[in-house]
């Protein structure tokens, strides 16, 4: 039994042990150790992301020099822009105060910008306004009336451009027609001249043929009374041929050679020539013929001219001589008929050829004319094709801008959708700003008390920026510092300048007005520089000459504009310029549009809206 009891209580403290509370404490610290140590050395790398708001404000771009006083009393003015002289409102030995008006310039032009500027802004500020308000129901249904006629342009279009399309392809098949029938009147032209031709040679050769029989007949008839070849034919009657001139009979005998050897030639050409024959081969078998022809027909002549000078005897009576005259004249007919069927075979045949060359020429221009008629049409319906397709994408373009239009009428304004009219109504207003300040320009005011000395011009000239106008005395210091070339363009008269002075400490500000840019340079140690007057408007004796001066000319200042500041501003390749802004927790890259550059914000005129955050630092880290 007691040992039963010892067994349990040495049980019960091997168990104890883990339910011990400093147990659970290891167990905690060891957990949030590694805890740490993981996410220390194991963890991945945190981007933070620093944003700046983009804000409307004044940007002013300072320019930063030192001068010394200077108790010089000589003071020259000159207006800041050129003009016409319109008013001199003091002279020489006039007292004059500070800020009075010496002199104007015609200010006609700058008073009328004022006047659009004006109208500008006021219609910039309906416009915002009616946005801010939004449409009225009347509004409303015009924009849906607009939106309905502009559909039914667009479908008017898109009707003409389907019948302009079916009647185009009607002309242009006409067209295509019309060059078809002049194809098909120069080939039938062609081909019934060809089908001329090919009937014409073919009786060429045929009436060759038979006027070579002619000819032979011809030739046995003549020689039967000459004769020539066959000299006992004639022997009956030979003693009285051509008794009456017996010359007669010698021109008849040579007419018979010459037409013999033309004979022959034609009968050897002829033979020569295969029934395939070329249309050259039967032109000079034509020639060659009708050489032949020609001959017989002269030597048969020439025999009836020996039988007329025949006399009859009772051996060779009346009606032998009578009955030869008639043969020779019938042998002559017929080599005569001969002759003239293949002139006229030859000349068909020359008509013809020049009627083909004149149809080709005639029917060719035709098709030619025909072929330029459509190419010139198919241009032409292109043109119209392409011309009502730039209808259609017009109207399309106006539905889709009623569209959009009345999609804005209907639903509430955006900020997105205001911020373009408010940064017009700001553009508007530092239009109106720059044209109040071009009028003040034309004005020459004192920038001190003083005695005026002298005036260089009267009214009516033109008076430069260059010269002097008005000379004066005061007994207002002034300062003058020396600007380098890459500032002095930033520099105008008249601007406005802030300056401490070391001899009295930061704390004391004083203002003063550029009243003279001197227009030669100064080379100091390399670098030039373009000497500067500045005017003090402050009173205080305290300031003397040969102080130093610590000058904030503020050569420019845009106000109330968009900016952000100038490390959140990013240069891309090519000089344009970005910004990152977070969409979903990721920076994304916004072109945009600066305009002036201040100390440390930079002018946004476009890509941005007031109140987006714009990233201007970037930390990557554990």
């Amino acid at each position: 039994m007691q040992q039963t009891q010892h067994e349990s209580l040495t049980r019960t403290k091997k168990k104890s042990w883990y339910k011990r509370w400093y147990f659970w404490v290891i167990i905690a610290v060891v957990l949030i150790g590694g805890g740490l140590v993981k996410a220390m050395f194991f963890s991945a790398p945190k981007t933070t992301y620093t944003t700046e708001k983009v804000q409307r404000t004044d940007v002013k771009q300072m320019v930063s020099v030192t001068g010394q006083v200077s108790s010089d009393d000589n003071i020259s003015l000159n207006f800041s822009i050129a003009g016409t002289l319109a008013r001199v409102n003091a002279k020489v030995g006039d007292q004059v105060k500070l800020g009075q008006v010496l002199a104007e310039l015609d200010s006609k032009d700058q008073a009328i910008a004022v006047q659009q500027a004006q109208a500008a802004l006021g219609l910039a500020q309906a416009n915002l306004n009616q946005k801010i308000v939004g449409a009225t129901p009347e509004d409303i249904a015009i924009s849906r009336a607009t939106l309905n006629q502009t559909k039914i342009d667009l479908t008017k279009a898109q009707n003409d451009y389907t019948t302009l399309q079916q009647t185009t392809q009607d002309l242009v098949r006409q067209k295509e027609l019309a060059v078809t029938a002049a194809q098909t009147t120069l080939d039938n032209s062609q081909t019934s001249a060809e089908q001329s031709l090919t009937n014409y040679y073919s009786q060429a050769y045929t009436s060759i043929s038979s006027a070579v029989i002619k000819m032979s007949s011809g030739l046995t008839e003549s020689d039967n009374i000459l004769g020539v070849d066959n000299s006992s034919f004639n022997d009956s009657f030979e003693s009285v041929l051509a008794a009456r001139n017996g010359q007669t009979l010698t021109m008849a005998k040579d007419s018979y050679t010459i037409a013999k050897i033309k004979y022959n030639n034609t009968k050897t050409q002829y033979n020569s020539t295969p029934t395939t024959y070329t249309r050259d081969q039967i032109d000079g078998l034509i020639i060659t013929a009708k050489a032949g022809l020609q001959a017989v027909h002269q030597n048969l002549s020439d025999t009836r001219t020996v039988l007329d000078n025949t006399l009859s005897t009772s051996g060779f009576t009346e009606s032998t001589l009578s009955t030869y005259k008639s043969n020779i004249d019938t042998a002559n007919s017929a080599v005569n008929t001969a002759l003239n069927s293949l002139e006229t075979i030859e000349q068909n045949i020359s008509t013809t050829k020049l009627t083909k060359l004149n149809n080709q020429t005639t029917y060719q221009n035709a098709l030619d004319t025909a072929e330029q008629v459509l190419a010139g049409t198919k241009v032409d319906v292109a043109n119209q094709l392409s011309q009502a397709k730039d209808v259609i994408s017009v109207k399309q373009s106006m539905v889709d801008s009623a569209q959009s239009s009345l999609d804005l009428r209907i639903n509430r304004p955006r900020e997105i959708d205001i911020a373009g009219l408010r940064a017009q109504l700001a553009q508007a207003q530092a239009s109106l700003n720059l044209a109040l300040a071009n009028l003040d320009k034309t004005k020459l005011l004192a920038p001190s008390e003083g005695l005026v000395t002298d005036v260089k011009n009267d009214v009516g000239e033109n008076v430069m920026t260059t010269s002097d106008f008005i000379t004066m005395i005061s007994p207002q210091l002034k300062i003058e510092a020396d600007v380098s070339e890459t500032d002095i363009v930033k520099v105008k008269l008249n601007d406005q300048v802030e300056m401490t002075f070391d001899a009295l400490g930061y704390d004391q500000k004083f203002k003063g007005e550029v009243i003279k840019i001197d227009p030669a340079p100064t080379e100091i140690s390399g670098v030039v520089y373009y000497k500067t007057t500045i005017i003090l408007s402050d009173k205080n004796t305290s300031i003397k000459p040969g102080m130093t001066a610590n000058l904030e000319i503020m050569a420019a200042n845009a106000q109330n504009v968009l900016a952000v500041p100038f490390r959140a501003v990013k240069n891309k390749t090519g000089g344009s310029k970005y910004v990152q802004i977070l969409e979903n927790g990721q920076p994304k890259d916004v072109d945009v549009e600066i305009g002036l550059e201040g100390e440390s914000m930079i002018e946004i005129k476009g890509g941005l809206s007031e109140g987006q955050d714009v990233i201007t630092f970037v930390k990557t880290g554990k």
